[in-house]
């Protein structure tokens, strides 16, 4: 993990700026100018390890592990947890988060928690979290145009399984190893961001033979 956490800061630190975007920069487009972080789970389907266990996602129910990933506006992974399948999310939230830096975390309403708002307020960001209907109450979600930038995320888990893992986890067996091989495609694709930072190239698509 300790090759990870230096590309992490490499990528976090130079390929995203903190200065507001310069006018024509073809760039990343505008979310470039505001340091987000999108955390999400997406389900690694695994019918045959003995590790694996039952969980539930919108689409339905699941045999296999978790992938709980931090990702930064980018779409580019910052921090990664690998689990069984039957792992809630909420309680992971402070640990993808640790030592992370961000103005806003945005989370869908699985991670509606105080606890996990906490752990946000925690860092100095502001929490942008979805409410849970289950939850009652009246609470108003404040900045819930933000929730709408959650598609870096959600391009992220098709991107990585599809293009990067490619079901590649489904080959060792236990956990642990799953873990290994999930977070080195993740390095893989930082590495590339930091090729096409070098390069100077405008775009991560540019030069990342995963975008197809």
């Amino acid at each position: 993990m300790e090759a990870y956490e230096v590309v992490r800061v490499f990528v976090n630190k130079a390929v995203v700026p903190t200065g507001p975007r310069r006018r024509g920069n073809p760039g990343y487009g505008s979310l470039r100018a505001v340091r987000l972080l999108v955390v999400d789970s997406t389900p690694l389907v695994d019918l045959y390890d003995m590790e694996a266990e039952w969980g539930f996602t919108g689409r339905g129910p699941f045999r296999g592990f978790k992938l709980h990933t931090a990702v930064n506006q980018l779409g580019l992974p910052l921090r990664d947890v690998v689990t069984a399948g039957n792992r809630y999310n909420s309680p992971l939230l402070p640990s993808l988060l640790e030592d992370l830096e961000a103005e806003y975390v945005l989370a869908d309403a699985g991670y509606d928690s105080a606890a996990d708002r906490k752990a946000v307020r925690g860092m100095g960001a502001e929490p942008v979290i979805a409410i849970n209907p289950r939850r009652g109450g009246k609470r108003r979600l404040k900045r819930r145009g933000l929730l709408r930038k959650r598609y870096v995320v959600e391009q992220f888990n098709g991107l990585v399984k599809s293009h990067v893992l490619r079901g590649c986890w489904v080959k060792p067996r236990g956990i642990a190893k799953k873990a290994s091989m999930v977070t080195a495609g993740l390095i893989s694709l930082n590495t590339t961001a930091i090729q096409a930072l070098l390069q100077g190239e405008p775009s991560l698509k540019t030069v990342s033979r995963y975008w197809v």
